[in-house]
């Protein structure tokens, strides 16, 4: 007991904390599950917003749309290997036509909301890294939406000290949830 009580205060004095934020996926499943071995085409969706430290208003993520497409893409390939990264920022309609042109089987289009990263010193729990990102699934064949899923993911990286440790990236945060939704959304065999 007195082992468990030294502890506890020495973690007070340190000063070590970490704040997570919520972390999950709010599911909608329209038709049947993804079905293995279908090529797979992973758009650039437009930028997202992020909220500036001490502001109560979204601005324009410069480079979040690209940032959220390459990771879903690293992943995404990882389990279909025939997956195709868009090279501009598409709308779903041009994302379909693209993979249409290209003779690929789904899209899966990364819609960021927020794209908000904190830096080391600002971090609090009243301002954290955010990554919110609607991905929606289509079958190019019949053009319609098969999921749409709202991930989601925030936090900040633990402090020792007051002193951050580990790198925390909105990014990585992102990866985080996609690993899971992925894990979740296996590809079936038909």
């Amino acid at each position: 007991m007195r082992s468990l009580i030294v502890g506890c205060l020495m973690l007070t004095l340190s000063g070590c904390y970490m704040v997570r934020g919520p972390r999950g996926i709010d599911s909608v499943t329209l038709q049947a599950p993804l079905q293995a071995g279908k090529s797979v085409y992973v758009p650039i969706a437009p930028d997202g917003r992020y909220k500036p430290w001490m502001s109560a208003t979204l601005k324009d993520a410069p480079g979040s749309g690209k940032a959220a497409a390459e990771a879903l893409y690293d992943e995404v390939r990882l389990r279909q290997p025939r997956s195709v990264l868009g090279v501009a920022a598409e709308t779903e309609e041009q994302a379909l036509a693209s993979a249409r042109a290209k003779g690929l089987e789904y899209v899966f289009y990364p819609r960021v909301n927020e794209w908000t990263e904190a830096s080391y010193w600002t971090c609090s729990p009243e301002y954290k890294d955010i990554v919110n990102v609607d991905l929606s699934v289509y079958d190019v064949a019949s053009g319609k939406a098969i999921k749409i899923d709202r991930l989601y993911n925030g936090g900040c990286a633990t402090r020792v000290f007051q002193i951050p440790v580990g790198i925390g990236t909105v990014e990585g945060r992102f990866r985080q949830v996609l690993q899971t939704w992925l894990g979740q959304n296996q590809f079936v065999a038909r």
